[in-house]
């Protein structure tokens, strides 16, 4: 979640490595590095190139002759999507949902003990509080199915956009019913799949959070279109996807860098473990991965 960034700008308090943390470290070094190495490396990475589309359908409707309130309405039009799929998800896998969402958390939590730790620190950061998965979805409902619509009204009053231009291209309307087909029936049979099998073999991860990043930014950046007119949604289009993309790339680099700190502790701890490929092996553990309990309970 881009907003997550907004975390930065909140001033919080230093508190003091405490035993209960690096007590989680220890237990839990070799399942968070098995995450970061197998899901969450790769699940940055894709984050990333979901963002670097937009510059590609950017090119697509630029080419095809789309408007810039067209390309604009795309944009928005897959935040939207995004909300609604992530009430199917919700509501058919609930339970793998949570645990997912909770299992990430929990490893950023080790992985800023970890940085701390190696950085000879004693002192660190509060960490962030649980997502709250409901409110968000309620948040992104409310400002996509009622938030937007007034504002695609008041601007259409206002003689800004002319909505019958911008769907008057055929390929547009075409492009996003062949997404939501795509989109629908892709996220429902990874649901399914992911049902299937027990909770967390397959991440089951929201994007209400991403709908809000976008919404919200190109609400804020919508009186753009008092100066600029219909060319403010290209402008707009470029800014939101731009900051997306600096905080996918932010996130990655987070993690890979964590990445190299938990290989120096795991080197120090176990120095007859040599590196592979630039990364060691991972250490053998009893359970593989994070029960539900685990990630129930506190890291203080």
């Amino acid at each position: 979640m881009m907003l997550g960034a907004l975390s930065l700008l909140i001033r919080r308090k230093r508190v003091p490595i405490r035993n209960g943390e690096l007590a989680v470290l220890g237990k839990e070094l070799a399942r968070a590095r098995n995450h970061v190495l197998s899901r969450g490396m790769q699940h940055a990475r894709a984050q990333i190139w979901v963002v670097a589309r937009s510059f590609l359908v950017l090119g697509l409707g630029l080419w095809l002759g789309w408007t810039p309130a067209g390309i604009l309405l795309f944009l928005l039009f897959n935040a939207v999507l995004s909300v609604l799929i992530d009430g199917m998800r919700y509501g058919l896998a609930s339970r793998w949902v949570h645990y997912s969402h909770a299992r990430e958390h929990r490893v950023e939590e080790v992985l800023a003990i970890c940085r701390t730790v190696e950085r000879g620190e004693t002192v660190r950061l509060a960490g962030r509080l649980k997502p709250k998965l409901q409110p968000t979805l309620v948040l992104s409902g409310i400002l996509a199915l009622l938030v937007l619509p007034i504002v695609a009204i008041s601007m259409t009053k206002l003689g800004v956009v002319e909505w019958k231009a911008v769907l008057s291209n055929l390929f547009l309307p075409v492009l996003m019913i062949g997404v939501f087909v795509t989109r629908s029936l892709r996220a429902l049979l990874w649901v399914t799949t992911a049902k299937t099998g027990t909770v967390g073999t397959r991440d089951v991860f929201l994007e209400s959070d991403d709908s809000i990043d976008v919404i919200a930014g190109v609400l804020a950046l919508s009186w753009l279109f008092l100066l600029f007119g219909q060319v403010a949604a290209l402008v707009i289009v470029v800014l939101v996807c731009c900051a997306r993309l600096a905080y996918r790339i932010h996130r990655w680099w987070w993690l890979r860098t964590s990445l190299d700190w938990l290989s120096k502790r795991q080197l120090r701890l176990h120095p007859r473990r040599r590196r592979e490929r630039g990364q060691t092996t991972l250490l053998e553990v009893e359970d593989v991965d994070f029960s539900e309990a685990d990630l129930n309970a506190p890291t203080e």
